[in-house]
């Protein structure tokens, strides 16, 4: 037998292309145990490399600006999913799992500013309702969906109800240029009907295909009834 010390000498000078020992009687070098280490590494990469690109992944050590920058770009993506349902044909599943609230947080404001505005003594009332109005029609499109045997968080419904309030909020502007009844009825109209057609593929991607209509009647009876309530008080 060797000497201790001088196999230590030996093990201490051996090269990385020497056999290792095995146990199962498996031969090989260890540099070829480090190529297949690194081989399956990559084809693990590779598999998750589509999953980094849609959902960022490590974003902890990204700047503020890049975390602001991909924030607007996803509220301004979902805005105009809203304003041109024909793009959500492509994906419909993708506004529901790119969800947001900073978007709905947005518009719920606006629209509860813009109805409020020169009610006097009424207008924390009219605040207030348009917030519970959304509150209570996130909570029965949650409900409704799960009944239905879709799938649907709380949060994501109250990203779906906010942005479909983008025409809504158009309209109200456009209120403003004149009191005229038609003129305020047709915005209203259009604007419902807008944001009907546009929750529409929203509602559809969390439930069974044969169970669309009664998910989506809620989300317009929604919408009707903050259309009323925009008639009545811009």
């Amino acid at each position: 037998a060797d000497h201790p010390r001088t196999s230590l000498r030996t093990m201490s000078n051996g090269s990385f292309g020497q056999a290792a020992p095995s146990s199962g009687g498996g031969g090989g070098t260890f540099s070829d145990d480090v190529d297949r280490l690194f081989s399956a590494a990559e084809v693990r990469e590779g598999g998750l490399a589509g999953a980094r690109d849609d959902l960022d992944w490590n974003t902890l050590d990204e700047s503020v600006w890049r975390t602001l920058k991909r924030d607007v770009d996803r509220v301004a993506s979902n805005t105009l999913f809203v304003l041109n349902p024909m793009r959500v044909a492509r994906d419909p599943t993708r506004p529901m799992r790119e969800w947001d609230l900073w978007g709905p947080l947005v518009f719920v404001l606006l629209l509860g500013v813009c109805l409020s505005h020169g009610d006097g003594d009424d207008a924390s009332t009219v605040f207030s309702v348009v917030f519970a109005t959304v509150a209570f029609g996130a909570v029965a499109l949650t409900m409704n969906v799960l009944l239905l045997g879709g799938h649907i968080i709380f949060l994501q419904a109250i990203s779906l109800l906010g942005y479909c309030l983008v025409p809504l909020n158009v309209a109200v502007f456009l209120m403003f240029i004149s009191e005229n009844v038609v003129w305020r009825t047709l915005l209203v109209c259009g604007a419902v009907a807008w944001s009907s057609w546009a929750s529409v593929p929203f509602v559809s991607a969390a439930v069974p295909a044969a169970r669309r209509a009664l998910a989506v009647y809620p989300v317009i009876l929604f919408l009707i009834s903050l259309g009323v309530l925009a008639a009545v008080s811009a």
